[in-house]
Formats: C-alpha cells, structure tokens, sequence
C-alpha cells in the first residue's frame, strides 16, 4: 500500500494520518468504520481546510 506512493512528503503524511486514526479508535473503542476509508480524500479534504485558514 505505502510502497505504492512515490512521493516521500506525501507517504509521511499518510503514515502520521493512520496513525492518529489508530490512536483514536484505541481511545474510543465505542468508534468503527463502516465503509473503506480513502486517505487520499481525508487530506485534500485537511489541506482545503488548511488553505481556507491561512488565508484569512
């Protein structure tokens, strides 16, 4: 899976999002996923978000 992503900036971000996805369902146990989870849309999605703050 990781080995798929050639971009080593990009592989690191995905590593740091699963693990603090795996940090917080060992917290909230109580927490599941029901469908696949695409990392890709997850950070678009944070960047978007990142850009929209940095700019106001």
């Amino acid at each position: 899976m990781l080995g798929n992503i050639d971009q080593p900036k990009y592989r690191q971000i995905i590593v740091e999002l699963l693990m603090v996805v795996s940090i917080v369902l060992e917290r909230n146990p109580e927490l599941e996923f029901q469908d696949k989870v695409d990392l890709d849309k997850l950070v678009k999605e944070a960047f978007h978000e990142f850009q929209k703050d940095e700019s106001r």
